[in-house]
């Protein structure tokens, strides 16, 4: 612009040009509109960001190769005489998603019991599909090492890095690549621009070569602590596994094993899902023998995309998954099996695994045997299928006691507590709570957290908490709750709130419509009062959902720490009286998070309506009823934030690039934005300036050609 300028400077026949006087106003407009573009541009950039490039996933049907359950021993025996290979070139067997079962129950066959399967099945490898150390009290007390020093004894050959292993810490899943002397993999996994983890192994056993590649799933940014992974990059899961099939090439491998923990839920972002990467496989190395293990989603699956053998044997132990192979190029055979607990349950722990769980078991009983609560009354319901679906009493005097804690133990009273129904992981039975009760409840080890929110934050929280789609039985009709209430989809998400809260929503609405009302109690007047999106209110939380975790991005920013949130708990239960516990005796309340339908809004009365008057047409068309805003509180603006929406793209992309997501949580992000108001201001007066001064010379020019 400055070029332009003196051009036409130099030339005095021009100053006398109306471009000349017209030059200043152009000027200074430019300056005032495009300086705060620019600011905003710069603010935008500061947050984090997701690539929008993904990987083209092909539609493909996969072959169902689950095997059908069986109701009794000799049925069971009938599917193992029908198998298909009898005599395997490959047997694999693997697990996933243990989460700390190091003992043995009627449901759970206990890593003692891999140990003594394996002993006699004798497979070739031996993989685990992630989500290994952290899970009950048990394995929780030392950070996963007691698992560590299980799953060597078992003999694992390999296994892949899942969100929960960050669990405990950056450093400590770190630390497991030393405890463990197997190799733990993530191709995906990275921190300022380098590979976290090793990002395969090959493994030469029996005249093969297997080349084993793990992966990561992206929702590890928001399914452990923000702060475990902060600056952690997960990159697309998908593209970096086609990277590492290039290099494995290379080495001559003959079999590809992509052990990954990835899931196949239906809300994960199908870039980021076990099934696509087969299914991308399939398509694109057609002539290989590949094989997807996987973990993640807790799903008892086998099937087959082409030349892709896809497994994952649910969670907890509660199967263990085989894999038998007969061939070495593209058309192999292959079966995936797997056998129960139930079928195991004669089997014999291993003698030395026996030792090391008796001797955790024993440290961990003697550190939280102390009790309680002497007699409690009532079961307090945590099971995993009902607090991530609905309103529980375990969920309501757990949030009740935050609360408590919040109305004195911050700065400014608590106006209302939540916390994730996922990071409740059993119930309460009646008679004595011990320490190790509670912390068998909250095993993450959160603290407390408050921070201050507006309602419009508010009414954007409840809706991402309730936004899972209604189920359906396979004939397609409503799956009812036990108080004849359309069933939610699980959802680690789902929120349990205190008693200052009712949230009223509809689940037949479309998601990010349902919450129709939302009040928070006045503990003044003792009344509970709507919810204003401009108001700003006090909650509290753990500090996982404080900081943005399972998806509340909406949530974050500067909080207040509070102490550790087991023992608030722990502290505010030792005060109550049997007959305050027994006030929580309805398993299912359905009082604080109520589905209704919203009643039909009553006509507006006429004589309400504002008259036309003659004398002021321009207020005759006031037709909206009253506040119609209150009726809709969730703004349709607001982004959604979870991630796995978005789309797979139809057509096969030539080109494979990557998509990251980088972890980092909402103080972080807060800190990070620039001031810009000073710079805003300075250059708006610098247009404001130049304005005049166009104007004044347009003004000069119309008086000398009067």
């Amino acid at each position: 612009m400055w070029i332009i300028y003196s051009k036409i400077e130099r030339r005095q026949s021009v100053r006398n040009h109306k471009f000349y006087h017209y030059f200043w106003a152009v000027f200074a407009s430019l300056m005032l509109f495009t300086t705060p573009m620019s600011v905003q541009a710069e603010n935008a950039q500061t947050e984090p960001v997701v690539a929008s490039e993904e990987v083209a996933i092909p539609e493909m049907e996969g072959e169902d190769l689950t095997p059908a359950e069986s109701s009794s021993d000799e049925a069971d025996e009938k599917v193992v005489e029908e198998r298909e290979i009898q005599d395997p070139d490959v047997t694999i067997v693997h697990t996933n998603d243990m989460h700390g079962r190091i003992e043995s129950t009627d449901r759970e066959i206990g890593i003692g019991k891999v140990k003594t399967y394996v002993e006699e099945t004798k497979p070739d490898l031996v993989l685990d599909g992630g989500d290994a150390f952290q899970g009950l009290p048990i394995s929780n007390s030392d950070n996963g090492k007691t698992m560590a020093e299980l799953m060597n004894e078992v003999g694992y050959d390999a296994m892949v890095v899942g969100n929960h292993e960050f669990d405990f810490g950056y450093e400590n899943a770190l630390a497991y690549q030393e405890l463990l002397k197997f190799p733990i993999l993530s191709a995906n996994v990275y921190k300022d621009g380098e590979r976290v983890f090793q990002p395969y192994t090959v493994i030469e056993k029996n005249n093969r070569k297997y080349g084993i590649i793990g992966l990561t799933t992206p929702e590890t940014a928001t399914k452990t602590h923000p702060k475990n992974v902060e600056g952690v990059e997960f990159r697309n899961p998908i593209a970096e596994g086609l990277e590492q099939f290039s290099e494995l090439t290379e080495k001559m491998v003959d079999t590809y094993i992509y052990l990954v923990h990835l899931g196949i839920d239906d809300e994960t972002n199908p870039q980021w899902r076990g099934d696509s990467l087969a299914k991308v496989l399939a398509e694109r190395h057609s002539d290989a023998q590949i094989m997807v293990i996987d973990g993640h989603s807790h799903t008892k699956k086998a099937t087959r995309f082409g030349n892709v053998l896809y497994s994952q044997t649910g969670s907890h132990l509660a199967n263990i998954g085989n894999i038998a192979l007969k061939g070495k190029d593209a058309d192999y055979q292959a079966e995936a099996y797997y056998v129960s607990a139930e079928e195991l349950k004669d089997l014999e722990v291993n003698s030395k695994v026996k030792e090391i769980i008796e001797a955790a078991r024993e440290e961990y009983d003697r550190v939280n045997a102390e009790v309680i609560v002497e007699n409690n009354p009532v079961k307090f319901v945590g099971e995993r299928d009902d607090v991530r679906r609905r309103e529980t009493n375990l969920g309501n005097i757990i949030s009740d006691l935050l609360y408590e804690y919040g109305q004195t133990g911050f700065t400014n009273p608590t106006d209302l507590a939540v916390i994730n129904g996922g990071g409740v992981r059993v119930s309460v039975e009646e008679g004595p709570i011990t320490r190790g009760n509670i912390i068998s409840v909250l095993p993450f080890g959160n603290t407390m957290s408050q921070i201050q929110v507006t309602g419009k934050q508010l009414y954007a929280m409840f809706e991402h908490s309730l936004r899972t789609d209604v189920e359906k039985n396979k004939a397609g009709e409503i799956v009812k709750d036990s108080n004849d209430l359309p069933r939610l989809g699980s959802n680690g998400g789902f929120l349990q709130v205190s008693h200052s809260v009712q949230v009223y929503f509809d689940a037949m609405k479309e998601a990010g419509k349902r919450v129709w009302d939302l009040k928070i109690l006045n503990p003044v007047t003792k009344t509970f009062e709507k919810v204003l999106e401009d108001k700003v209110y006090n909650l509290a939380t753990n500090d996982f959902l404080a900081a943005g975790g399972d998806g509340y991005d909406m949530l974050g920013g500067l909080r207040e720490e509070g102490p550790s949130m087991d023992e608030v708990v722990m502290e505010y239960l030792k005060k109550m009286t049997a007959e305050q516990l027994e006030k929580y005796a309805e398993a299912f309340p359905n009082t604080r998070i109520m589905q209704q339908v919203q009643a039909a809004e009553e006509p507006t009365e006429p004589e309400e309506e504002v008259p036309v008057t003659p004398a002021e047409p321009e207020e005759e068309t006031p037709t909206v009823p009253a506040e119609p805003e209150e009726e809709k509180p969730v703004n349709p603006t607001e982004p959604e934030t979870e991630s796995e929406e978005v789309p797979a793209q139809e057509e096969l992309s030539k080109e494979v690039e990557h998509q990251t997501y980088v972890a980092e949580t909402r103080v972080a992000s807060v800190n990070q934005l620039p001031e810009t108001g000073e710079a805003i201001g300075f250059s708006f007066g610098i247009g404001l300036l130049f304005l005049a001064v166009g104007l004044w010379s347009i003004k000069r020019k119309k008086e000398s050609s009067n």
